[in-house]
């Protein structure tokens, strides 16, 4: 079996406990610890501390000495301030249970022996772990102290920092001890005003040595446990409320200190009720093509962005395509076909106004009009009263039909056997689409109205 002992070997252990296991001058004891050590399995397997200005992480330490079982790890240090709490995790090794033990050298003498040095003894299954925390005493001086954890596999004395023992390992650590961080001072003369049924500013005053400030904006009048934004500066504006609604903006200082924070500023505010959502003023289409089509608006005075949309149905869409610009285009349209451009204002994330509509009918291209084209002879062009159409096959059943830019028919008549002439005196002066139809026969011309 593992971990026999022969009389003389206990002879031996007993003459190194004494002589082997002594400090002098105030070094710490680092050799003599262990007959065997870690060879065994019975190691550290990690070690990490938590909630300090720097933390210790060691994972995966293994049997780092297989000569004596014990590592300085001087490279690993965990700060921290007098009367903080100081976080720790031992994780065992998969092998074996093992019993542990954990010392911190306050007074910096190079020994573990004083009052309060030992922190915390037990054990721990193979594979499991052991927490604990212990605070920084009062009146413990800056500096650097030692840190101490050790794993003992079945002792048969009792156990001490520098007691030698037959199987396990240690791991010394640092422990920095340094000046507590200034205090982290809540904002102050924080105000919220140009409130509206969407919008509202914050500000406050800068607080002295703060690197940024955590805010929230909540229905609730507690704290949260965190910032929803951050910012450097004193100001903010948001501008995606609810009317009628009580709001609780909340406010802390970030400051310098690890993780360190000031406590929560909190402001009570109620939104007013929500103005009329004005829809966009002076919509109109500035340019339309075989395949595009442009349009503009001016601004609403509620709105905070806008939307705009196109379709071949009067029915209003659902949403539109947002934008904050007072223009917009749109391309890849079909030639010869009508549409319907669509503009609306965005007062709030929910508010909208009533959609703005004008018709169009994009251009036909020139391909079409050279191949329908050929059988018709349309004159006068342009043309003030009487609009004479001939078609060079019979037109029986044919329909003639006069659209305006904005897809509006505005004139339809039957075709007598090969000519017809439409009485355009009464229609406004300018450009309108000349629909020829037929059975599947369609044929397009513009045509000009004096």
């Amino acid at each position: 079996m593992k971990k026999l002992y022969t009389f003389c070997r206990i002879t031996a252990l007993s003459t190194l406990l004494f002589s082997g296991s002594l400090k002098s001058n105030g070094q710490y004891c680092i050799t003599n610890l262990y007959l065997t050590g870690c060879t065994n399995n019975d190691y550290i397997r990690s070690f990490r501390t938590s909630g300090g200005m720097g933390d210790i992480m060691n994972p995966s330490t293994g049997c780092s000495n297989t000569t004596n079982g014990y590592t300085y790890y001087s490279a690993l240090s965990h700060t921290t301030s007098v009367g903080n709490n100081v976080n720790f995790s031992i994780v065992n090794n998969p092998f074996n249970n093992e019993n542990y033990y954990f010392y911190v050298d306050w007074n910096a003498d190079g020994d573990f022996t004083d009052a309060g040095e030992t922190i915390t003894t037990g054990t721990v299954p193979a594979g499991d772990s052991v927490t604990g925390s212990f605070p920084v005493p009062p009146g413990t001086t800056l500096g650097t102290k030692r840190m101490r954890a050790r794993f003992v596999f079945n002792p048969t004395t009792p156990v001490t920092a520098c007691s030698q023992e037959n199987y396990g390992e240690i791991e010394d650590y640092n422990l920095n001890i340094v000046a507590p961080a200034p205090p982290c001072n809540s904002p102050s003369n924080a105000t919220v005003s140009n409130i509206t049924g969407v919008t509202a500013d914050m500000t406050w005053t800068a607080v002295p040595g703060a690197i940024g400030y955590e805010w929230a904006i909540t229905t609730s009048p507690t704290p949260p446990s965190s910032g929803t934004g951050s910012v450097t500066g004193t100001a903010i504006g948001t501008n995606t409320l609810t009317p009628n609604t009580t709001y609780y903006f909340h406010l802390r200082t970030k400051c310098s200190g690890f993780n360190q924070s000031s406590g929560w500023v909190t402001k009570t505010f109620t939104t007013t009720s929500a103005p009329a959502c004005t829809a966009p003023s002076n919509f109109k289409v500035n340019d339309v093509t075989t395949n595009s089509v442009q349009f503009s608006w001016s601004p609403s005075s509620t709105a905070i962005s806008y939307e705009y949309a196109i379709t071949t149905t009067t029915n209003p869409p659902t949403t539109g395509i947002p934008t904050t610009q007072l223009s917009a285009s749109i391309s890849l349209l079909n030639s010869a076909t009508k549409y319907y451009v669509r503009v609306r204002s965005i007062c709030s994330a929910s508010t909208y106004s009533g959609w703005l509509l004008i018709p169009i009918f994009t251009h036909f291209s020139t391909s079409v009009n050279e191949v329908n084209n050929d059988y018709l002879n349309i004159y006068p062009s342009p043309a003030s009263d009487k609009l004479t159409i001939e078609s060079a096959q019979s037109a029986d059943k044919a329909i003639i039909q006069l659209i305006d830019v904005s897809g509006r028919m505005v004139m339809e008549q039957g075709f007598g056997t090969s000519s017809t002439t439409l009485d355009i005196s009464k229609l406004q002066p300018g450009i309108y689409i000349l629909k020829y139809l037929q059975g599947p026969t369609v044929s397009i011309q513009r045509i000009v109205k004096q």
